[in-house]
């Protein structure tokens, strides 16, 4: 009898951010590295003929080594994730975008990062991220759908120590219909405008960008960053309707409203538009595409 193999998912597991509970369909944790080589300026025929007392190729020394000496460059350890939301699960994840982590409160060497853990539940592999921070956040929202993310965190170590979640019981997801969009702005130029409620909206999108720098100095344990800087960010993101849509000159704002049982909670954001990009085709529906940036002229970008 012929065994016949039945494929099962690479990742089906969980990850702990901050201590939340994250759903994960896919997850990995990595880190950048690579063998640096000092080079001599011998070519590659002179090394196998060898070079003579008069600078010529001649058959003295020959086959030297190309290649010899190497050391690694510093390790950064990152991890990824996405996958599906919750309301406790984007509140979390939204929190810390806005500062890359909690509050601050000092500097990732001295407590400020995060601990982020995967757990495999069909294998039970297990590894951590320490002091880590968020470096980037996509969120996705589109008609009919629940909401999904991406994210990924740069830390200051790695190893597999802490909790990193269990398989748990059933769970409800954040739909496109618990999530009002509402757009404010200045219209300019002729068109059909967009009335500012989610009525007419088809998808939106939200991208945070938090540029982690890491700082290496010697004779850190195990080539790791002795800390991490988290330079300018940028919040950037698209709103998508049904239909023509004219251009929102200057500033206004975005409200994404995540809903609960409880009510849910706001989330504000200060951008300016970009002109829409109107998607025509004989085969789909008409949709128009308007872009944002995220600024804020007084305090923070968002609330």
């Amino acid at each position: 009898m012929t065994n016949v193999y039945t494929p099962h998912p690479s990742y089906a597991g969980s990850c702990v951010v901050n201590g939340t509970q994250i759903y994960c369909q896919s997850a990995n944790i990595s880190f950048e590295s690579k063998p640096t080589f000092y080079n001599h300026t011998v070519g590659l025929i002179e090394s196998y003929l060898g070079i003579g007392s008069s600078g010529l190729a001649d058959a003295i020394n020959a086959s030297q080594i190309q290649k010899k000496y190497y050391r690694y460059s510093p390790i950064l350890p990152k991890a990824s994730i996405s996958g599906l939301l919750t309301y406790d699960t984007a509140v979390a994840l939204l929190d810390l975008a806005k500062w890359a982590g909690p509050i601050p409160s000092g500097s990732a060497g001295s407590g400020g990062g995060i601990h982020v853990g995967l757990v495999a539940w069909h294998t039970g592999a297990q590894q951590s991220l320490h002091n880590a921070f968020m470096q980037s956040f996509t969120l996705s929202l589109n008609a009919g759908e629940p909401l999904s993310f991406s994210s990924e965190f740069v830390g200051m170590s790695a190893g597999s120590a802490g909790s990193a979640g269990s398989a748990g019981g059933s769970i409800k997801l954040l739909t496109w219909d618990t999530c009002p969009i509402t757009v404010t702005g200045t219209y300019a130029g002729a068109g059909a405008h967009f009335n500012g409620t989610s009525a007419g909206i088809s998808g939106f999108s939200l991208t945070v960008n938090n540029p982690v720098t890491p700082i290496y100095t010697a004779n850190q344990p195990n080539l790791y960053p002795k800390d991490l800087r988290v330079g300018v960010q940028d919040v950037t993101g698209s709103v998508t309707t049904y239909g023509e849509n004219s251009f929102f000159q200057g500033a206004g704002s975005i409200k994404l409203h995540l809903g609960s049982s409880g009510g849910g909670k706001d989330y504000i954001f200060q951008v300016a538009f970009e002109p829409p990009n109107d998607k025509v085709s004989s085969n789909s529906m008409y949709l128009s595409t308007t872009n944002f940036v995220a600024f804020g002229s007084s305090g923070s970008a968002w609330s």
